[in-house]
């Protein structure tokens, strides 16, 4: 039978099967409306991270979500799915706002988003 305990970090960030990983963020595209094999349907928001993990690799990351709409008026009454690239943005110190009764295309990101995104650094949870 299994049993609950606790577990904690230890000084190199890892416990049981869980790593916190710091990461740079080397490459950002923006994916919004692109269905991946996975998806049954397209994200209304989506990004791809290429992430400097300290290897002579990098990974790519996808997050990405479906806003709450109001279904009379197809307006967004807020984050939905989408949440967690919010939490992202978050992260690495760039609050962004959501348009609440907009249209899901009124909510992009701005254009010169790669210049702010390109270099931040987040904690990655693997």
């Amino acid at each position: 039978m299994l049993e609950f305990g606790t577990t904690s970090n230890n000084q190199n960030g890892t416990s049981s099967n869980i790593i916190i990983q710091p990461v740079n963020i080397a490459d950002f595209t923006v994916t919004d409306g692109e269905k991946r094999d996975w998806q049954n349907y397209a994200d209304d928001i989506g990004i791809d991270l290429v992430l400097d993990v300290g290897k002579d690799f990098q990974p790519t990351m996808y997050i990405g979500g479906s806003f709450a709409l109001d279904e009379l008026n197809n307006t967004i009454i807020g984050w939905g799915r989408a949440y967690k690239v919010k939490m992202l943005f978050d992260a690495i110190g760039l609050p962004i706002r959501l348009a609440k009764g907009t249209v899901v295309s009124d909510n992009k990101l701005p254009d010169d988003a790669k210049s702010h995104i390109v270099g931040k650094k987040f904690l990655r949870l693997t």
